[in-house]
């Protein structure tokens, strides 16, 4: 009996040929797939992938044909394709930020992601307090946190550097906003905004695709009065240091996104030389994430670890 959903079926050409040396069928290997039988791995990974089905995630299990060549089997998170392939063909692929999150765009807002789990809430309550004519979204990508700024400002401003982001963010729907702007940008140069416009800036998710933070703290700066909020969080340093990156699964391999590392100290030091004071801060970990995010085992070995750190400081 089945118990995962496979979508479009797609056999790649070095799978066909391994598959007709071995006279085997791709049909009995999507059977297999779609039944469940992922035991051939260890239990762990058996039980990583029934978590992974259960949960909305992408699910690859390997198979050995009867010539000893193996073949992988992926299906997608959102279980529209699944891709059968050689498994060397599933490679990772370096990206920039712009290409990586262009392909991103499309599921961006149907992907399980702990990381987003775990910080939306926190933010949700630094938010909740202020009430600005002008609020912006360094990083809006698809728009998640358009609906939050939107109490909080009688105009919203949301900035981006994939254009595939932005054009989600613009068909978005829900209650009706003030104004609302959107408009490409790089966060590392100087932002097409006039000086002391905006009261309350949101920085989410974004600083680790950002090499040189200080520069981006003072651009902050530029554009806010005297006692404007700032509001940012950003995947830990400590889990980047465990070798997690930025990167999303499909069934033809890993894209994986340029990361850099700043400490918590770094982003406390970088505040301070801006001109900002720190009125919050939170170390979010893989504890606190929410059930079916991460599959037990990752949380019980990483429970400890810090995920994510969310700041608010408000400018002098």
């Amino acid at each position: 009996m089945s118990i995962l959903a496979l979508g479009a079926i797609e056999v790649s050409p070095l799978a066909i040929k391994l598959l007709n040396e071995a006279t085997e069928s791709a049909d009995s290997i999507l059977q297999l797939h779609a039944d469940g039988h992922w035991e051939a791995e260890g239990p762990e990974a058996l039980a990583h992938n029934l978590f992974c089905a259960q949960n909305g995630l992408l699910v690859a299990a390997e198979y050995e044909l009867t010539s000893g060549a193996k073949i992988l089997v992926v299906t997608a998170a959102d279980r529209s394709l699944t891709r059968l392939q050689a498994s060397e063909e599933f490679q990772p692929h370096e990206v920039s930020i712009a290409e990586g999150y262009g392909v991103w765009a499309s599921s961006y807002d149907t992907t399980r992601n702990a990381l987003i789990a775990v910080e939306e809430p926190v933010i949700d309550r630094l938010l909740a307090p202020h009430s600005v004519d002008v609020a912006l979204d360094l990083g809006t990508g698809t728009g998640r946190h358009l609906q939050r700024l939107g109490p909080s400002a009688s105009m919203v401003i949301g900035l981006d550097i994939s254009r595939p982001m932005l054009e989600k963010a613009r068909h978005k729907g829900g209650p009706p906003l003030g104004t609302v702007l959107l408009a490409e940008a790089d966060l590392s140069s100087p932002l097409p905004i006039a000086p002391r416009f905006v009261g309350l800036i949101l920085c989410s998710l974004v600083l680790s695709h950002v090499d040189r933070i200080g520069v981006l703290f003072h651009e902050a700066r530029r554009l806010q009065p005297v006692g404007g909020v700032f509001i940012l969080s950003m995947f830990h340093a400590e889990a980047q240091a465990l070798g997690w990156r930025t990167s999303l699964q499909r069934p033809d391999g890993v894209y994986r996104l340029p990361n850099f590392s700043h400490s918590d100290n770094d982003l406390r030091a970088g505040l301070s030389q801006a001109g900002f004071e720190i009125e919050h801060q939170s170390v979010l970990r893989i504890a606190d994430v929410p059930d079916g995010y991460l599959p037990p085992t990752t949380v019980k070995r990483f429970a400890d670890t810090a995920l994510c750190v969310v700041m608010s400081a408000r400018r002098q």
